[in-house]
């Protein structure tokens, strides 16, 4: 695949609502974060499940990185050889 295929790619219906659903997901990730951390009293935050928290985080984190996957991401190998 080259870059300009892959640029079809990333305009193809399939691919933006893949992408919309990723963004969608990673913002329902953190919404989630929020609302399991904000409103906790400063006193009480030695109190917060920080393994939820965690997972919540790297399930924003991994969302968002697939909604802004880029050529270079998935071929840098196959162009410095």
């Amino acid at each position: 695949m080259n870059e300009l295929d892959f640029e079809a790619w990333l305009a193809h219906p399939i691919t933006l609502a893949l992408v919309a659903k990723a963004k969608s997901n990673a913002e329902a990730a953190k919404t989630r974060w929020a609302a399991a951390s904000w409103g906790v009293p400063i006193g009480e935050m030695n109190k917060l499940d920080t393994v939820q928290l965690a997972y919540l985080r790297g399930k924003a984190e991994i969302f968002e990185s697939v909604a802004k996957i880029a050529y270079r991401d998935l071929f840098k190998e196959q162009e410095s050889k």
